[in-house]
């Protein structure tokens, strides 16, 4: 079988994009590697924000032009989402044997710093599910991105044990950006005064006190956080 992984990398001065790289390298022979970066561009100014954003599942459909015609599962990280090698071989053999047409994770999501992850969120936290795993069929699409959707009917849906980390509320600047980006798809909320009143004052000493207030995911009620002790794939940088 042959397994290819896209990734989409929204900014490519993403602080672990060559992490990332270097990371799911290790996996060869296993797995075929490309990485689009398409989500965005500084082009003039667009609603003074000077920031220009392609749809996410857009996103997501220039990454499967990249993907060998031959290609039998196709892996969708995001550059901040890491599965260990031995989970990612348990993962492949699990795929072989049973051949599902779509894999989800819980995932260890990681907010402000490598010590602590977001849980609860109806939806976000610890024991949220992500497809990340999809049987290729030639010329399909994504017809939606939140949750991930191929354009096949999927019949067969397997959720494993195994739990990638995935430092996603973690870099001031990527926040900044996601939430200009959701500020624009979604102007209803006020996603840039939850970053001020939630982002940019939370620490391990306020936190008790800022939790007790607000959701710690912009669009997830009641979202708290909890202290991280597994293990890191990566560096922390």
């Amino acid at each position: 079988m042959k397994f290819q992984l896209i990734a989409i990398c929204g900014e490519a001065d993403h602080p672990l994009l060559e992490q990332f790289m270097d990371h799911y390298k290790q996996f060869n022979p296993y797995i075929q590697m490309g990485v689009t970066r398409r989500w965005l561009s500084v082009n003039g100014d667009t609603s003074g924000s000077g920031l220009v954003f392609d749809e996410k599942v857009d996103q997501q459909n220039e990454a499967l032009r990249h993907v060998d015609p031959d290609t039998d599962y196709i892996f969708t990280f995001d550059v901040d989402e890491f599965l260990s090698k031995d989970d990612f071989k348990t993962v492949m053999t699990i795929i072989e044997h049973d051949r599902p047409d779509t894999v989800l994770f819980a995932m260890n999501q990681f907010w402000h710093n490598d010590g602590y992850v977001g849980i609860g969120g109806n939806g976000w936290g610890y024991d949220s599910l992500n497809p990340r795993i999809f049987r290729y069929v030639p010329d399909m699409q994504f017809t939606s991105h939140r949750p991930p959707t191929p354009s096949y009917e999927v019949k067969t849906r397997f959720v494993l044990p195994q739990r990638p980390n995935h430092y996603s509320y973690v870099y001031m600047n990527q926040v900044y950006r996601k939430l200009r980006y959701y500020n624009l798809i979604y102007p209803q909320f006020d996603y840039m005064k939850w970053f001020e009143e939630v982002w940019m004052k939370w620490n391990p000493i306020s936190r008790q006190e800022i939790e007790a207030k607000y959701s710690i995911h912009p669009s997830c009620p009641g979202a708290t956080t909890k202290l991280f002790t597994g293990k890191h794939e990566i560096e922390w940088k």
